[in-house]
């Protein structure tokens, strides 16, 4: 049985067992190699996952939220507009890191936000400056091959 969030949607933490995969090799890179943190220091990894609800100390955080009942392809352009934002920002210096766990929160945001009932809350997004240094900031997560993902037909 599909776990689903207080929100009504999937949880963040919730993804289907053929990508289970994806969110533990994430986990180890990021707990084990970049924080030097053990995956049996519960309270360590508590206090890390934190950070995403301090947006990670930076200047200024967002929220993006689109209207309920979009279909998928409204969902698609939500997402090229959060690329395209990011990737205009980096353009001008400025960083930017989307948050996803924070929609796994939307009751709360909608109590302290006024966060109308007909959006849906997607993610977060920090932006400022990244602390070069910071552990976080040294990861580098690999992708997938091409092929992984996409099938190409010929005639």
């Amino acid at each position: 049985m599909e776990e689903v969030s207080h929100n009504g949607m999937r949880s963040f933490t919730d993804l289907p067992p053929s990508l289970q995969h994806h969110r533990f090799k994430f986990g180890t890179l990021y707990f084990g190699e970049g924080l030097g943190i053990r995956r049996d220091e519960d309270e360590a990894r508590h206090q890390a996952t934190l950070r995403n609800f301090e947006f990670y100390g930076a200047p200024l955080a967002g929220l993006v939220c689109m209207s309920k009942g979009l279909t998928p392809p409204d969902v698609m352009a939500v997402g090229m507009w959060l690329q395209t934002l990011m990737l205009s920002l980096r353009d001008r210096g400025v960083d930017t890191c989307p948050q996803a766990v924070i929609a796994d929160y939307v009751d709360v945001l909608r109590r302290e936000l006024d966060i109308h009932e007909d959006l849906e809350v997607m993610c977060g997004l920090c932006i400022g400056y990244a602390d070069k240094d910071a552990a976080e900031n040294r990861m580098r997560l690999g992708r997938d091959a091409i092929d992984c993902n996409i099938t190409f037909m010929s005639e």
